[in-house]
């Protein structure tokens, strides 16, 4: 995130010192909520070892992980401490189980969009013409986009059935038996897996169209046109 804004920096650190941290205010809760909302399925369904752990409390302290969140503040993609799940646990068949704990985190992000858009959509707040001498309600409205853009942004990279993304998970747990159990044999390349996703991300903007088109779905208008 700071990376690619370097330019903004140099150029109006004003508006930098004003939208990085508004950034970084909405990307924590949200990643937050996202790994919550695993450990709270996966206790829906049986498996209470998130709940011992006391992994399902909303304090950031207790999902962040060091690193992710570095990479997070860095370049916008990271990741938090995985919640710990015990397939074997599950009140159901393993597979399909964690398939569907690791489509609660995506599925978390859109309805977490859906709501806070909903302040768009219903005029009470609205993006302000320029970044520049914002008051109270332009610093909010921006907070609140934020929230919607960062959102989409976890709930379409998760979707991807790489590992160790959500989408792995879901692809895993419902593909025919014998196709799910072959990608799951992926899952011991996911270092380069996810570093060669990192490098697609940044120097191709791999999925950003898909990003910016849900955004203004969820919003209820085109902010790129």
């Amino acid at each position: 995130m700071l990376l690619w804004n370097l330019d903004l920096l140099i150029e109006e650190p004003g508006i930098f010192f004003t939208v990085i941290p508004l950034a970084i205010l909405a990307l924590l809760p949200m990643l937050v909520i996202h790994e919550v909302s695993h450990g709270w399925v996966a206790n829906w369904l049986g498996d209470d070892t998130a709940k011992v752990m006391g992994r399902l409390s909303l304090n950031p302290i207790t999902h962040l992980d060091r690193v992710g969140t570095i990479m997070l503040l860095l370049v916008g993609f990271g990741w938090a401490k995985p919640v710990p799940v015990n397939p074997n646990r599950l009140s159901i068949d393993p597979r399909k189980g964690m398939g569907i704990v690791g489509a609660a985190g995506p599925i978390s992000n859109f309805v977490m969009a859906g709501v806070f858009s909903l302040l768009f959509r219903m005029d009470i707040v609205n993006l302000p013409d320029t970044l520049e001498g914002l008051n109270f309600s332009d610093v909010f409205a921006v907070l609140v986009f934020f929230i919607v853009q960062i959102n989409v942004i976890l709930g379409v990279l998760n979707l991807l059935p790489v590992p160790p993304l959500d989408g792995f998970r879901i692809a895993v747990g419902f593909l025919p038996r014998e196709q799910g159990l072959a990608l799951a044999r992926t899952e011991r390349f996911a270092p380069q897996i996810i570093l060669g996703l990192i490098l697609l991300l940044m120097f191709t903007g791999f999925l950003w169209g898909i990003v910016d088109f849900l955004t203004s779905a969820f919003l209820g208008t085109d902010l790129y046109s």
